[in-house]
Protein backbone atom coordinates (compact mmCIF):
# COMPACT_ATOMS: atom_id res chain seq x y z
CA UNK A 1 0.00 0.00 0.00
CA UNK A 2 2.93 2.35 0.54
CA UNK A 3 3.73 2.16 -3.18
CA UNK A 4 0.18 2.75 -4.38
CA UNK A 5 -0.87 5.42 -1.87
CA UNK A 6 1.22 8.58 -1.80
CA UNK A 7 0.13 9.84 1.60
CA UNK A 8 -0.80 6.68 3.47
CA UNK A 9 0.96 7.62 6.73
CA UNK A 10 -1.25 10.67 7.19
CA UNK A 11 -4.70 9.11 6.78
CA UNK A 12 -4.19 5.57 8.12
CA UNK A 13 -6.23 4.88 11.28
CA UNK A 14 -3.59 4.71 14.00
CA UNK A 15 -6.03 4.90 16.94
CA UNK A 16 -6.96 1.24 16.55
CA UNK A 17 -3.30 0.35 16.11
CA UNK A 18 -2.44 2.10 19.40
CA UNK A 19 -5.22 0.18 21.15
CA UNK A 20 -3.97 -3.12 19.71
CA UNK A 21 -0.40 -2.38 20.76
CA UNK A 22 -1.44 -1.46 24.30
CA UNK A 23 -3.49 -4.66 24.64
CA UNK A 24 -0.61 -6.74 23.36
CA UNK A 25 1.80 -4.99 25.73
CA UNK A 26 -0.52 -5.75 28.63
CA UNK A 27 -0.66 -9.44 27.75
CA UNK A 28 3.13 -9.63 27.30
CA UNK A 29 3.74 -7.95 30.65
CA UNK A 30 1.26 -10.33 32.28
CA UNK A 31 3.10 -13.31 30.74
CA UNK A 32 6.47 -11.99 31.93
CA UNK A 33 5.07 -11.43 35.42
CA UNK A 34 3.86 -15.03 35.56
CA UNK A 35 7.18 -16.28 34.22
CA UNK A 36 9.20 -14.37 36.80
CA UNK A 37 7.02 -15.75 39.61
CA UNK A 38 7.51 -19.38 38.57
CA UNK A 39 10.36 -21.91 38.54
CA UNK A 40 10.99 -21.16 34.86
CA UNK A 41 13.10 -18.19 35.92
CA UNK A 42 15.90 -20.61 36.82
CA UNK A 43 16.36 -21.61 33.17
CA UNK A 44 15.36 -18.34 31.54
CA UNK A 45 18.09 -18.53 28.87
CA UNK A 46 16.60 -21.73 27.47
CA UNK A 47 12.95 -20.67 27.70
CA UNK A 48 11.91 -19.69 24.16
CA UNK A 49 8.57 -17.99 25.04
CA UNK A 50 10.54 -15.55 27.21
CA UNK A 51 12.70 -14.51 24.28
CA UNK A 52 9.69 -14.19 21.99
CA UNK A 53 7.93 -11.94 24.50
CA UNK A 54 11.03 -9.79 25.07
CA UNK A 55 11.50 -9.31 21.34
CA UNK A 56 7.84 -8.33 20.87
CA UNK A 57 8.00 -6.04 23.90
CA UNK A 58 10.94 -4.14 22.42
CA UNK A 59 9.23 -3.92 19.03
CA UNK A 60 5.93 -2.64 20.42
CA UNK A 61 7.38 -0.21 22.97
CA UNK A 62 9.71 1.20 20.35
CA UNK A 63 7.03 1.54 17.71
CA UNK A 64 4.60 3.60 19.82
CA UNK A 65 6.64 6.85 19.83
CA UNK A 66 7.68 6.61 16.20
CA UNK A 67 4.09 5.95 15.12
CA UNK A 68 2.87 8.87 17.21
CA UNK A 69 5.42 11.31 15.74
CA UNK A 70 5.09 9.96 12.19
CA UNK A 71 3.91 13.30 10.80
CA UNK A 72 6.74 15.36 12.31
CA UNK A 73 9.69 13.25 11.15
CA UNK A 74 10.74 12.59 7.60
CA UNK A 75 9.83 9.29 5.99
CA UNK A 76 13.48 8.27 5.75
CA UNK A 77 13.99 8.59 9.50
CA UNK A 78 10.63 6.91 10.15
CA UNK A 79 11.44 3.85 8.06
CA UNK A 80 15.03 3.70 9.35
CA UNK A 81 13.84 3.58 12.97
CA UNK A 82 11.23 0.94 12.11
CA UNK A 83 13.93 -1.06 10.33
CA UNK A 84 16.24 -0.85 13.35
CA UNK A 85 13.42 -1.90 15.69
CA UNK A 86 12.72 -4.92 13.49
CA UNK A 87 16.42 -5.75 13.31
CA UNK A 88 16.85 -5.61 17.10
CA UNK A 89 13.65 -7.55 17.71
CA UNK A 90 14.54 -10.28 15.23
CA UNK A 91 18.10 -10.43 16.60
CA UNK A 92 16.77 -11.11 20.10
CA UNK A 93 14.40 -13.72 18.73
CA UNK A 94 17.22 -15.47 16.86
CA UNK A 95 19.41 -15.36 19.98
CA UNK A 96 16.63 -17.09 21.90
CA UNK A 97 16.26 -19.68 19.14
CA UNK A 98 20.00 -20.39 19.17
CA UNK A 99 20.13 -20.75 22.96
CA UNK A 100 17.03 -22.97 22.91
CA UNK A 101 18.57 -25.10 20.16
CA UNK A 102 21.83 -25.49 22.10
CA UNK A 103 19.90 -26.72 25.13
CA UNK A 104 18.05 -29.28 23.00
CA UNK A 105 21.32 -30.49 21.47
CA UNK A 106 22.97 -30.74 24.89
CA UNK A 107 20.09 -32.85 26.24
CA UNK A 108 20.18 -35.08 23.14
CA UNK A 109 23.92 -35.66 23.47
CA UNK A 110 23.70 -36.24 27.21
CA UNK A 111 20.73 -38.61 27.31
CA UNK A 112 20.81 -40.04 23.81
CA UNK A 113 18.27 -39.70 21.04
CA UNK A 114 14.79 -40.96 21.89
Amino acid sequence: MFYTEDDLLHHFSFNMLYTDILLLLFSIILFLYQTFNSDKILEINNYLPFWISVSLLILFIGSIPILYFRTTVSEHIYFFILFMLNLISNGILMLGLIWNRQDTLDKTLKYGRK
